[in-house]
């Protein structure tokens, strides 16, 4: 049984830490690459989407890497340098945060489950 709980949690460890990771490093490639990596975003994103492909495509983008795009379109009023500092300084803090979250998570559940 234990080994049964250790393995979810593992696994779900694995998860929760794909999911992190994919955000901080489609936004560190929105930092590097711009406008490219939104119009990439914008192309596979369904503003209105009508059905449960739509949805479930829309979800995906939102789960692994809509973070990087939304904070980038909130920081379009600002000049490009001070766009580009801000946006660094954004993914920077919401990386340390996603290490501690994850940290918590996995303690949380270590201490619940085992």
């Amino acid at each position: 049984m234990n080994s049964i709980v250790e393995n979810f949690i593992t696994y779900f460890e694995y998860l929760l830490a794909m999911m992190m990771g994919t955000q901080a490093v489609y936004a560190f490639c929105i930092f590097l690459l711009g406008e490219t990596m939104m119009t990439w975003f914008e192309w596979g994103y369904y503003e209105k989407p009508k059905g449960i492909y739509q949805r479930c495509q829309n979800w995906f983008f939102d789960c692994f890497i809509g973070m990087g795009y939304y904070i980038y379109k909130k920081l379009g009023k600002y000049p490009w340098v001070w766009r580009k500092l801000y946006f660094l300084v954004i993914i920077t803090v919401i990386s340390f945060a996603f290490m501690f979250i994850f940290m918590a998570i996995s303690d949380l559940l270590r201490w619940m489950l085992l």
